[in-house]
């Protein structure tokens, strides 16, 4: 699969990267969603990227014009999974066939509609990060 990285996007991440003091793994923008910009970041702590009391992110809203959603990266496709929703797994399975790798994850069911999101929203852009930051692996 071919990945093109266009000057703009470059220049976002390395914007982001000097505001928020961290690196940047992936990268998103999420045009259905008016703009929405994701990121996928290496940290020990999320809260040192978002800043007391979110000061820091709000302040690169602003700076973008745009609503900002920021995870924490894990080498470990488990853990990667457990950042990217936003409830706690009921159960995780990895599997494999002819070289392509299935998540299969379940909730618990008060937590369904947390983990999908309004119009599939979450559960999308989880999947699309899970392809994404794995997609070589």
């Amino acid at each position: 699969m071919k990945i093109t990285i266009s000057q703009e996007d470059l220049q976002t991440m390395a914007l982001f990267e000097k505001m928020a003091k961290t690196t940047v793994i992936d990268y998103y923008k999420n045009t259905e969603d008016g703009g929405e910009l994701i990121f996928v970041v290496e940290c020990r702590n999320l809260s040192d990227v978002v800043g007391p009391q979110g000061k820091r992110i709000k302040e690169i809203q602003s700076r973008f014009g745009h609503n900002i959603k920021v995870f924490k990266y894990s080498p470990e496709i488990k853990e990667f999974t457990e950042n990217v929703l936003p409830v706690p797994l009921k159960t995780f399975e990895l599997s494999e066939k002819q070289g392509k790798k299935t998540v299969i994850i379940s909730v618990e069911q008060n937590d369904k509609s947390l983990a999908i999101g309004r119009a599939g929203k979450t559960i999308k852009n989880a999947a699309m990060l899970l392809k994404t930051c794995f997609r070589n692996r």
